[in-house]
């Protein structure tokens, strides 16, 4: 039998000898060990498993950069953070089984943050000179275990030894510990608990197990609330009784028991059901009465033990926590509870005890500030109960009961069936790095849009101003409405709604919408869209009866009044809502209504059965006649309506039952990858079809499109490739085209982006705005309709199987929760670092034991997938399919999956080379130099926006050294811990290191990188070592590379 390893990480410079010893130990005990140094300055006393140049490249760092600044402590921050890189890194890939370390203050920050990358349960060991003091920094919220050991590790004596022994023997005890987990594991409930408080907790607790349940309680000490936020993110628990909150008095009035400003949020952000009551917020901790703070000294205190002085809460003290509670409550996109006892909020809190009060405890502050602090309206936060403690458990229960999101709606006959079904808005809620860039977004131009542009301001048409009346407030709402409600954010929901609300109060008497200025029909197809969207997340049943009259309204008149332009070639997104319609009422003139929309619309299949556009369009060849407008050709020649039109034959073959239809879906994709495919996942137009170079541009609206496309035909064709492209356009093209605060925006993007500026390149169509950052550069649709991409990926991450199981077409961390076989509900958990890492885990969670199929998409480059279903790996697992698991699932069930993600070297327009890892396609970042334009935009940024230019500081004529299709064996891939902005140069979390060689004739061309040298090409200049980032991460990139002759 293989044995165990453990990990074992220290400083080999400093501390070789005490290493040395304690490795030999742990083999002694019977265990493998992998010694990991991570010293700088001395060479290490023997030599490791991992050496140090490895540490601080997984952190980010360059060693020789260590050695030569000799700052001790950015040197102990580097190796700190590559350390727990390089650990994490083995633990995922199952090649440690515990850790340990030693040393002083140095050492136990190394170690410590390598084991705080670990999650709870897997064994940890620190032995520390510092274990005898305050060792909260770090052990942090973790199960660390501290061993001090006496004397300083400064080499061997007979009572070190010993010391070091223990730990050795301690490890060793730890990892081959075997622990006999239950035949069915119990849903887990987190509950917090101080010693005022526990008779309440003790009840619930006994009420809970009795119920099937199995509650985990943490004590409210500080590292008790931040380790159960930790473990409540990492998807540990099926509900929450948060009955002690104190934590929440000690960060208010700066006690030493905080958990932090973060603490009672992870509950709320992952949309786990929760009671929170203000259990003894009625008290600070303090240390010793000595140890209080002078400004606190004429207050009522209570020594509760001679280490510990508690401080009585004012009423105003008390109503502000109500209020902070309520606002991190209204934030919740789960069932979420909120109780006011009865008889005091803490044992001391009693008739006759210490802090008694009966107007700030009960009735009072506390109560009133959480009033104040609900967001009205709230679906999710109940009023106020004044019951007993003994009522959680069916409060909680009762709840749950009200929050179940409803199920997918399948088609009604005779529309074909769909390989499988969107689920309604909000049954997929983002998590994780998901959930962070979707508020980066909302922080950004999206949230505040419509604050000082005048197309989505108050003035729009669409509010019923004289402002912009045609297509940009549709379009703001088609984003902002998902982002909205996925977030559950109550500014951005009632930004939303007075968008909504108007159109829904605002209905002609014949049945028309929008602004009676404009009788386009193209806009209301937008805006029908928005508020199919809003329907699903609100169930407002003012939206159907609206459609139903509009339909009707629109039949009468698409004769007289048919389809041109824009509506003519975009018809399959109003095709979409007609038959969303159709499915909720069954009416069958609306069917007569998509058969209409279909005769007048472009036909999308005939263009690309005699595809026309073979080669980059001119602005020449396309536009019509003087004084005639835009003519077919150019609008079908045109970038966005391609990216729209790649549904319309999937869409279409739910009307028509024809199977060519469906052929013709698949087709028309192949064909635009055939001659206008760019390596980030999309085709090029720089406003029309302009060839594979990759310096020609994408605009930003046809990569939201494209995503909107594949992800109604991945539901309709239940295709996988279809998920792969997903994703690669989501992961790739879609961060590209954003600052990483998502406050500025490209028009064009482009693989091989070496510089933004103000300058004619040359585009098919465009201008000279076109690549530079800004609020409008070179037209306006873009700002108005780019909000739609992350929220609309976000929501169709999931969808339903037509058999009511659940299908899973793109990764990212989510949690999932709606109904399957039989109406029982389900959540389902995706916790996942994906793409950046090639782990998923899924946790399956039904209200009672139900069969049902789960269906998972396996990736085309995923060639040795693994699927392991509660530790057992399932066979006939295969590329470019769905793997489909069908079995009675029952709470707390694991599967997890692992795509093993080699370096891929593949080949685009000129024999360039492309490097993809997963789904991420990678670009060498070029150094930037950001200008604020203050002149030369047509449409200039209004402030708080901006407009930039982006310079390159570095050079970027490289070749690659690459072998024929394959990485070199000597590029290394570094993983780093995801930070706040994933899709940031400094941020990104994976880098892989190539060599390559300047290309001196390669050189800039009219603001671009110049004709794209044919591969193989020569260079006699050295050879250099650089970094490689996602694509999403750099804005100025080179993607396609010259690949060097050998």
């Amino acid at each position: 039998m293989e044995r165990k390893t453990v990990a074992v990480i220290g400083t080999l410079d400093t501390k070789g000898e005490e290493f040395a010893y304690l490795r030999t130990r742990i083999e002694s005990a019977g265990l493998a060990s992998l010694v990991i140094d991570c010293g700088v300055v001395d060479p290490p006393a023997f030599s490791p498993d991992i050496d140090r140049r490895e540490v601080a490249d997984a952190g980010g760092y360059s060693l020789d950069d260590l050695v030569a600044e000799h700052d001790r402590g950015s040197s102990i921050a580097a190796m700190a953070a590559g350390a727990a890189v390089v650990v994490e890194r083995l633990f995922r890939g199952g090649k440690i089984h515990g850790v340990i370390s030693l040393g002083g203050s140095a050492g136990t920050t190394i170690g410590t943050a390598a084991m705080r990358s670990l999650p709870a349960g897997f064994p940890k060991m620190m032995v520390s000179t510092l274990a005898s003091g305050d060792t909260r920094p770090y052990v942090g919220s973790k199960d660390i275990a501290m061993l001090y050991p006496i004397v300083d590790i400064a080499g061997l004596n007979r009572l070190s030894r010993r010391i070091l022994g223990n730990a050795a023997g301690a490890i060793a005890g730890m990892v081959n510990q075997e622990v006999i987990e239950p035949r069915e594991a119990k849903p887990l409930i987190a509950a917090t608990m101080f010693g005022v408080t526990t008779p309440c907790v003790t009840m619930a607790r006994h009420i809970l197990e009795q119920r099937g349940f199995e509650v985990l309680v943490f004590h409210a000490t500080g590292t008790g609330g931040q380790a159960m936020e930790s473990l409540i993110a990492d998807g540990y628990f099926a509900g929450v009784l948060d009955i002690t909150t104190t934590e929440l008095a000690d960060e208010l009035v700066g006690g030493v028991m905080s958990a932090g400003p973060h603490r009672l949020e992870s509950a709320a952000a992952n949309g786990v059901p929760q009671v929170v009551c203000p259990g003894a917020v009625d008290m600070v901790n303090f240390g010793p009465l000595d140890s209080v703070p002078e400004r606190y000294r004429q207050r009522r205190l209570y020594a509760h033990n001679p280490t510990v002085t508690l401080m009585r809460t004012t009423s105003e003290e008390c109503a502000e926590l109500g209020r902070i509670t309520a606002e991190k409550l209204n934030r919740s996109h789960g069932p979420a509870v909120f109780l006011m006892p009865l008889r005091g909020v803490s044992a001391i809190d009693a008739p006759g005890s210490a802090f008694h009060s009966p107007f700030i405890s009960r009735l009072g502050p506390p109560e009133k500030g959480f009033r104040d602090g609900r967001r009205p309206g709230s679906q999710r936060v109940v009023e106020v109960l004044f019951v007993t403690y003994s009522a959680l458990v069916a409060i909680l229960n009762a709840h749950a009961a009200q929050a179940v999101h409803p199920s997918a709606v399948k088609n009604r006959v005779p529309l074909r069936a769909n390989a499988f079904y969107p689920l309604p808005l909000s049954s997929v809620k983002p998590a994780g790095w998901l959930r962070r860039q979707l508020r980066i977004q909302a922080d950004g131009l999206t949230g505040h849009l419509d604050e000082f542009w005048p197309d989505v301001g108050p003035n729009s048409g669409w509010l019923g101003g004289s402002g912009e009346s045609w297509e940009r407030g549709p379009y703001y709402m088609d984003g902002l409405v998902p982002l909205a409600y996925l977030l559950d954010d109550p500014k951005l929901i009632a930004k939303a709604n007075k968008w909504i609300g108007w159109t829904l109060t605002h209905q002609g008497a014949d049945g028309s919408i929008g602004p009676p200025s404009n009788k386009d029909w193209w806009p209301k197809m937008v805006m029908l869209k928005a508020l199919t969207q809003y329907q699903e997340a609100t169930g407002d049943p003012r939206v159907i009866p609206l459609m139903e009259k509009y339909f009707h309204y629109q039949t009468a008149n698409l004769n007289p009044q048919p389809l041109r332009d824009w509506g003519k070639f975009r018809w399959a997104d109003e095709l979409a809502s007609v038959i969303w319609l159709y499915n909720r009422t069954g009416d069958g003139s609306l069917l007569d209504l998509a058969r209409a929309l279909g005769v007048q619309g472009y036909d999308w299949k005939a263009q690309f059965a005699n595809f026309p556009f073979k080669t980059k369009t001119s602005r020449g060849d396309l536009m019509a006649k003087p004084g005639e407008g835009l003519a077919d050709l150019a609008l079908s020649a045109h970038g966005v309506n391609n990216a729209m039109a790649l549904k319309t034959s999937a869409v279409w073959s739910l009307v028509s039952g024809d199977p060519s239809d469906r052929a013709a879906a698949a087709a028309q994709l192949h064909t635009l990858d055939d001659y206008h495919s760019l390596p980030n996942g999309m085709f090029s137009c720089d406003e029309h079809l302009a060839g594979h170079d990759p310096s020609q541009g994408t605009e930003l609206c046809s990569v939201v499109e494209s995503q909107f496309s594949l992800e109604e035909m991945i539901g309709i064709l239940g295709e996988p490739a279809l998920g792969d492209r997903l994703e690669k356009i989501a992961y790739n093209a879609q961060p590209a085209a954003f600052t990483k605060d998502m406050w500025a925006h490209q028009y064009d993007q482009q693989p091989n982006q070496v510089e933004c500026s103000l300058y004619q390149r040359d585009w098919t169509t465009n201008g000279p705005e076109s690549n530079i950052f800004g609020l409008e550069p070179n037209f306006g649709c873009c700002t108005a309709n780019m909000h739609q991409g992350w929220p609309k990926f976000a929501a169709s991450l999931w969808m339903a199987t037509p058999d009511d199981g659940l299908a899973t077409v793109a990764y990212a961390p989510s949690l999932v929760e709606t109904e399957v076989k039989g109406g029982v509900r389900v959540s389902i958990r995706e916790a996942t670092d994906y793409p950046f890492r090639e782990e998923i885990r899924i946790t399956v969670s039904p209200a009672q034991p139900v069969d049902f199929p789960l269906v998972l998409r396996i990736p085309g480059w995923a060639q040795q997938a693994r699927v392991i279903v509660n530790s057992k790996t399932m066979e006939g697992v295969h590329p470019s399919a769905f793997f489909r698991i069908e079995r009675v699932w029952k709470s707390g069930d694991l599967v997890l999956l692992r795509f093993p993600m080699p370096v891929r070297v593949s080949r685009w327009y000129r024999n360039s080379a492309v490097v993809e890892r997963g789904p991420l396609v990678f670009a060498m970042p070029i150094s930037e130099d950001w200008k604020k334009i203050t002149k030369g935009m047509k449409n200039p940024a209004i402030d708080p926006a901006a407009d930039w230019e982006v310079h390159p500081t570095t050079p970027w004529n490289y070749g690659l050294i690459v072998a024929e299709g394959a990485a070199p064996t000597e590029w290394r891939v570094t993983e780093t811990l995801i930070g706040d902005f994933p899709f940031s140069s400094d941020g990104a979390p994976v880098k892989i290191t190539v060599q390559g060689r300047r290309l001196a004739d390669w050189k800039l061309v009219e603001g671009s990188a110049g004709p794209l040298p044919i591969s193989p090409v020569s260079s006699q200049n050295p050879i250099e070592t650089f970094r490689l980032v996602p694509y999403g991460s750099a804005r100025l990139r080179v993607t396609a590379f010259p690949q060097l002759d050998h």
